[in-house]
């Protein structure tokens, strides 16, 4: 797999019971970044259920070496805002959708 390749997942946890007006500023923030963190690409996110069966939101961003995606997904982790708890991991285009490798 090529380094440009690979997708860097960024899942937050999901609370139903909560605000969830963070995601529009997360999606607001790699929108603006995808034309000046050149060439980020990403996609838009996905509640899923993690792999502990918990709900997630989770991006995906890609198209730049991996160490810059791990950076800027840790960079969006640590928002103010956002959920608590979340994290990164690694994936390709063949991998199943939110079933990276989770990056420590």
């Amino acid at each position: 797999m090529e380094a440009l390749d690979q997708i860097v997942e960024i899942h937050f946890p999901l609370r139903l019971d909560e605000d969830t007006d963070w995601i529009e500023d997360v999606e607001e923030l790699l929108f603006e970044a995808e034309g000046t963190v050149a060439p980020l690409m990403y996609d838009d996110g996905e509640e899923l259920r993690g792999a502990d069966g918990e709900p997630e939101y989770v991006f995906f961003i890609s198209n730049n070496p991996l160490a810059e995606l791990i950076a800027y997904g840790r960079t969006l982790l640590t928002l103010e805002g956002v959920p608590a708890g979340g994290h990164l991991s690694v994936n390709d285009e063949e991998g199943e959708l939110g079933r990276g490798e989770r990056i420590q």
